[in-house]
C-alpha cells in the first residue's frame, strides 16, 4: 500500500507522471462516489489517499491536526461549512 504523497515523490519520467495522472483520475472517481452518497471528506490531502492495486482508500484526517491546512478550501479556513466544492478545491491543490 502506498499513499499519493509517496507516489508524488517518486515520479521523475513522463511515463511515471502519466501513470500518476491516471491514479489521480481514479482518486477523483472515488471522491465522486463519496459525494454521490452525500459524504463530504473536507480534509483531502495526498497523505490521506491510500492506493492499492485495485482500489483507493480515502483515509480520515485527524481533526486536531493542522497538517493538511494547505489543501483546505478558503471557506474551510474561514471556518465555514464545507460542501463537495471544498473537496474539489482540495483535489485541485493535490494535482497542482
Amino acid at each position: 500500500m502506498q499513499t499519493f504523497a509517496q507516489l508524488l515523490t517518486t515520479t521523475e519520467t513522463s511515463e511515471q507522471r502519466l501513470a500518476l495522472l491516471e491514479v489521480f483520475v481514479r482518486v477523483c472517481k472515488a471522491v465522486g462516489e463519496l459525494h454521490s452518497s452525500g459524504v463530504v471528506h473536507a480534509a483531502l490531502a495526498p497523505s490521506l489517499l491510500s492506493l492499492n492495486k485495485d482500489k483507493i482508500d480515502i483515509l480520515a484526517a485527524d481533526a486536531s491536526s493542522d497538517e493538511h491546512t494547505a489543501y483546505r478550501a478558503p471557506e474551510q479556513l474561514r471556518e465555514e461549512t464545507a460542501d463537495a466544492r471544498a473537496d474539489l478545491y482540495s483535489l485541485g491543490v493535490v494535482l497542482y
